[in-house]
């Protein structure tokens, strides 16, 4: 099989064929995650972290929080090996 990309989920997991099995792996270093129909967030490492912080300090920008809104978190997903960041994104606080 050949291998190809996970649709909607970056360009560093895939899809590969690992003993008659399709697995997901990160294309970076070759850990492989979880089966393909598996949820390959649940095997990466989450990192949360507050937006408004997140984005005076990285990004050197001052964003006073919104009020009324609710508070949004960055939520990274990482490899558990390489650390290659698969994905990011803002999320409501719970």
């Amino acid at each position: 099989m050949k291998n190809a990309t996970v649709k909607g989920y970056g360009i560093y997991l895939e899809v590969v064929e690992q003993d008659s099995k399709k697995v997901i792996q990160c294309n970076q270093c070759g850990t492989v995650l979880c089966g393909a129909d598996d949820n390959w967030q649940a095997h990466a490492i989450t990192i949360k972290s507050d937006l408004v912080g997140f984005m005076d300090k990285v990004c050197g920008v001052e964003v006073a929080p919104p009020v009324g809104e609710p508070k949004l978190l960055m939520r990274r997903l990482y490899c558990p090996s390489c650390q290659v960041c698969f994905e990011t994104e803002a999320i409501e606080a719970s």
